[in-house]
């Protein structure tokens, strides 16, 4: 439609049923899937036994209308004075319907000449028909049974024609006098007329649509209500020639879903009474379904558990299980806790240690931060006092001829020499003398009384130690001995600088020996005899500083 008669039709549509009055389309008068088979054994026989009925087309029939229309209907159908029909509008045209008419509408038992409907029970057969069927607790009137107390197969039975036939929105609610006659007739395969009860339910509707408000505000029988409007739409034809915005097709009905196959609060099926033999026909004896269903209701298998909401979470004794008997001395075995995966949070608690150099108080960690910058102030000093001490006497050691020797020899080839030659000359043999001599005042540094550590070392001079301990008895707490340690521990790192610049110095001296104009002797070099104990001195002053 274009716009302009899409704004035709709304309008048109307003003067039929105004906006305020129109109603929503309830999910009661659900259909019954038949083409699906049900996982569910005591369900899929209820279908088959429907299947088998007369009243079988009133479970599933249905049809494609305009909504607008099944607007119309409800809001339009009054009952005429002094009889049993009602009449309503579609569109414009004035239609009448009643039992007969709905008959025809449904197709299902047909009027036979000569052949009456068989008469439906009264209230006192109908109490004990109830109650045959199998019915849990006491039931003193059939106005007060509950779907909810049935047992199986007629429990699942009576939810269908509920949900089928009925208005109701719960499948375990109460059932009315006339669905009763229905289940009563299936179950017998009386000649019940079928159309007549469930028209007798829609009138009952239409009659007292305005009492509640549910009622007011939603459409009952909205299945019934279209194959009502088709069945009008095919007597007037001009009415299918109108063009309308909206329609209600059959994929927009409710479909019977799982109903509840146990009591609520119970675990298992219940089965009542077997069902007849005029119920079934030889397809349904030969299914798988019903083979499993005869199992169950005999008790050769273990009932089947609750698969819907009726369970409320009861454990039902498996009757396979072995008993076992548990004398009192028998200890009990430990009790085996499941492991529960949670995330927990765990807050660490921060410590801190002499290691971490952290000083937890501010003023603590001022006086350490000063005594360390003077600490390394003198350190410094020392260390350029023993290199200046050092190449003085080194210089003093050697003999004035040494110092004359020619500068044109390369220096290069003279360290090759001292590292690739094994027989050395007299001048580099008393070259090595001296080093011997200064590794040996070194090593006698270290074997001072108060002073411990290792004479062989791995540090880059080999045979110095790598650390020196003094032992100080003065000490009076931790935290200063702490404190001494660190101090003397920076000074054996700079002890570590002073010897690789003293090795440095000592290849400067084997090149001022090659460099001399004649060679050396041994009468000609020659190291003072209180060498030894000046530079012991020197250096034991330099470590108390």
């Amino acid at each position: 439609m274009n716009p302009q008669e899409t704004e035709q039709v709304v309008a048109r549509d307003e003067l039929w049923v105004p906006t305020a009055e129109r109603v929503n389309i309830s999910t009661t008068n659900v259909r019954l899937e038949t083409t699906v088979k049900q996982k569910e054994e005591t369900f899929q026989v209820v279908i088959d036994v429907i299947k088998n009925s007369t009243c079988f087309k009133a479970f599933t029939i249905s049809a494609d209308v305009p909504e607008i229309l099944m607007q119309q209907f409800w809001y339009t159908i009054t009952k005429i004075k002094d009889s049993e029909s009602y009449e309503f509008l579609l569109a414009d045209k004035k239609c009448v319907i009643d039992a007969e008419v709905f008959r025809k509408i449904l197709d299902i038992c047909p009027r036979k000449e000569g052949e009456d409907f068989t008469e439906v029970q009264n209230d006192e057969d109908t109490l004990t028909f109830l109650i045959d069927l199998g019915y849990s607790g006491p039931l003193h009137k059939y106005t007060n049974m509950f779907v909810d107390h049935m047992h199986q197969p007629w429990r699942t039975l009576a939810a269908c024609i509920n949900k089928c036939l009925s208005g109701k929105t719960a499948s375990n609610d109460k059932l009315r006098k006339s669905r009763i006659d229905i289940l009563w007739g299936m179950f017998y395969r009386e000649n019940v007329d079928y159309p007549s009860l469930i028209w007798e339910d829609i009138a009952y509707q239409i009659d007292h649509r305005r009492e509640k408000k549910s009622r007011r505000e939603n459409m009952p029988y909205p299945r019934f209500t279209k194959v009502i409007i088709d069945y009008f739409l095919s007597k007037h034809k001009s009415l299918k020639k109108l063009k309308f915005q909206h329609f209600y097709i059959i994929k927009d009905d409710g479909v019977v879903s799982r109903p509840k196959f146990v009591r609520m609060g119970e675990d298992v099926q219940q089965y009542g009474h077997a069902i007849l033999a005029t119920m079934l026909n030889n397809e349904i004896i030969q299914s798988e379904s019903y083979k499993r269903f005869i199992l169950y209701s005999i008790g050769q298998i273990p009932p089947n558990k609750s698969r819907g909401k009726g369970s409320q979470g009861k454990k039902s004794a498996d009757p396979t299980e072995e008993s076992v008997d548990v004398s009192d001395e028998s200890e009990p075995e430990p009790l085996i806790r499941r492991k529960i995966s949670s995330r927990r949070v765990v807050k660490k608690k921060a410590t801190i240690s002499v290691d971490d150099n952290i000083v937890p108080e501010p003023d603590i960690a001022l006086e350490l931060g000063k005594s360390i910058s003077l600490t390394e102030a003198e350190e410094e000093a020392a260390v350029r006092q023993v290199h200046a001490t050092h190449a003085r006497i080194v210089s003093e050691s050697i003999p004035e001829p040494m110092r004359r020797r020619q500068s044109n020899i390369a220096i290069s080839e003279t360290t090759q020499k001292l590292k690739g030659i094994q027989s050395l000359t007299t001048a580099e043999q008393e070259a090595a003398d001296v080093m011997k001599a200064l590794k040996d005042s070194m090593r006698m540094l270290g074997r001072q009384p108060g002073i411990g550590g290792s004479d062989e070392g791995t540090g880059e001079i080999p045979g110095i130690p790598d650390e020196l301990i003094f032992a100080d008895a003065e000490d009076d707490n931790e935290e200063t001995k702490s404190d001494s340690d660190d101090i003397y521990k920076y000074r054996i790192n700079v002890r570590k600088n002073a010897d690789t610049e003293m090795k440095d110095v000592e290849k400067t001296t084997d090149i001022t020996k090659e460099t001399t104009e004649q060679p050396l002797t041994s009468s000609s070099f020659s190291v003072p005899f209180d060498y030894g104990n000046r530079f012991l001195n020197l250096s034991h002053n330099e470590e108390i500083f």
